[in-house]
């Protein structure tokens, strides 16, 4: 229900004449999920996880370690680190099995997190060294960067929002030594 008020609103407003941020959303791309957002960015040449549709138990293309996603989540709320095919049994029954998708698991050493307006990158961006778990950051350690240290990463933040027509954009992009 979240969605479609902010795609109504969305459409409503741009309809007497105002400017949406993202028009995107008026258009109701905003409700078609990660999946699509993944399709795009792949067809851009962009680095993304091997990433699969849906998650179910006959058309698990990848091994376990991996990464079960739902298309809906925010905030790494829906995002599950799976071990073994067993750990499938403890995402919530709430998210809709048709609305997982699967990606490869990066050991990743950073995270990086860039806020871009009008499709270029904040003079600022955070990076996050990845908790021992390996797979959700340690928010205590961070170091603030200034785009100019970081110019590949504000770079693939840039093209990636372009991509997908968001004008207002976190993109969040991990790093495997050196690569990104």
């Amino acid at each position: 229900d979240y969605l479609k008020k902010i795609i109504s609103l969305a459409k409503r407003f741009k309809v007497q004449g105002g400017r949406v941020v993202d028009a995107n959303i008026a258009s109701g791309d905003l409700g078609k999920g990660k999946w699509r957002d993944y399709q795009f960015l792949e067809k851009a040449g962009l680095p993304i996880a091997k990433t699969s549709k849906q998650l179910t138990i006959y058309n698990l293309q990848l091994t376990p370690p991996f990464i079960a996603k739902w298309i809906y989540g925010m905030k790494a709320k829906g995002t599950f680190l799976i071990k073994k095919k067993a750990d499938i049994k403890n995402i919530p029954r709430y998210i809709p099995r048709k609305e997982l998708m699967v990606q490869e698991y990066i050991e990743a050493d950073y995270e990086y997190k860039v806020i871009t307006v009008g499709y270029k990158a904040l003079p600022v961006l955070l990076r996050f060294k990845i908790s021992d778990s390996g797979f959700r950051i340690d928010f205590e350690k961070h170091q603030t960067l200034k785009k100019i240290d970081a110019p590949i990463v504000c770079s693939l933040a840039e093209k990636a929002s372009k991509t997908l027509g968001r004008e207002l954009a976190k993109v969040d992009i991990l790093e495997k030594a050196g690569k990104f």
